[in-house]
């Protein structure tokens, strides 16, 4: 214990700090259970679906939400069941990202802690890619885990249709590359992001992964790690939904392969089938496209490329908030100078 601390005990008399950290988590809960409680007692259910390897059978979230009193649940019965690639989420994964979803809506200001989640339970039936069964495959367990916050947010958008943000463009999207640059064997990990969803107070912010941290890898930072040349990276003019607040713009993304060496890559895409759904009167997000030399490809298959492939990731927006006639004009003015830039 720091001597600052140790201080602090001795000045008041007290034998440690739980007595403050049980309040703060108290008036967390309490926080939380008053919010829980401004919203009419009911079931509130939606359907979300995304990408699978399976490019014939979508995976399904089914959510729904239970309000009774200052108490809430959130239950997955009906969703897909767990299948034989890595996109499965573990129960502890499910229940972060949709808990996170529900702090971000009822209460994004109160302390983060314990008491947010006394009055909160998640479930999802044993055997579904959201609680899947041992030894299911996890490793890619954040590429539909994250979209619990969607699933959440499409239900709850049903009893607080003003609060709820749209859907973002891409919750995470990453991809691995391997082989060699120059003499060296090389293995990384890269990100890139599409565009938030639009507010109720205003619009998504481009460029910006959510519900994850993770941040665009930077060129010189991906033109030192794999024996690649950027070509193009810019904001992707129209693909955020249109609304009263308009989803965040994706983004375009230009390689070219520079290595002798053939060089294998692994996209785990999302959003090529299933657009991030707007709010409220607004437009669907734009989908995500892929291309390898011009030619339009599907994600979740590993790429083997050559010197001189060009590789295209064109990442979606977010969805729009509102009606799109609702929009301030002095804001449509900017989008049309943006989109002339």
């Amino acid at each position: 214990m720091t001597e600052g601390v140790s201080g602090l005990l001795a000045e008041y008399g007290l034998p440690d700090l739980m007595g403050f950290g049980d309040k703060i988590i108290g008036l967390t809960e309490t926080a939380m259970r008053r919010a829980i409680s401004d919203i009419p007692d009911g079931v509130y259910e939606a359907t979300t679906h995304i990408d699978s390897f399976d490019t014939t059978a979508p995976l399904v979230m089914q959510c729904r939400i239970d309000v009774r009193g200052d108490e809430l649940s959130v239950d997955f019965a009906g969703s897909s069941p767990q299948n034989r690639s890595p996109l499965n989420s573990v129960l502890g994964y499910t229940s972060a990202y949709s808990s996170y979803a529900l702090k971000c809506v009822l209460s994004p200001d109160i302390p983060h802690n314990e008491g947010a989640f006394h009055p909160i339970t998640i479930t999802a039936p044993e055997g579904s890619f959201l609680n899947p069964s041992y030894p299911a495959a996890v490793e890619a367990r954040a590429t539909v885990g994250h979209y619990c916050t969607s699933a959440v947010f499409n239900a709850l958008a049903k009893a607080l249709p003003d609060r709820t943000p749209a859907e973002s463009g891409v919750p995470l999207h990453g991809f691995a590359m391997s082989g060699w640059n120059g003499e060296t064997p090389f293995s990384t990990i890269i990100f890139f992001n599409g565009g938030l969803g639009g507010r109720p107070s205003g619009d998504g912010v481009s460029a910006l992964s959510f519900p994850t941290n993770v941040s665009n890898t930077p060129t010189e930072v991906l033109e030192r790690a794999a024996p690649v040349r950027i070509l193009d990276k810019s904001f992707l003019p129209g693909s955020g939904g249109a609304g009263q607040f308009r989803g965040g713009l994706g983004q375009r993304v230009a390689m070219e392969i520079v290595s002798d060496r053939p060089v294998t890559l692994s996209v785990l895409s999302q959003r090529l089938k299933h657009p991030p759904i707007g709010r409220n009167g607004g437009a669907n997000g734009s989908l995500e496209r892929i291309l390898v030399n011009g030619r339009e490809v599907e994600g979740g298959v590993p790429f083997h490329l050559t010197k001189g492939d060009v590789i295209v990731l064109e990442l979606p927006g977010g969805g729009g908030f509102g009606p799109p006639e609702a929009r301030d004009k002095s804001l449509i003015e900017q989008d049309h100078a943006d989109q002339m830039a």
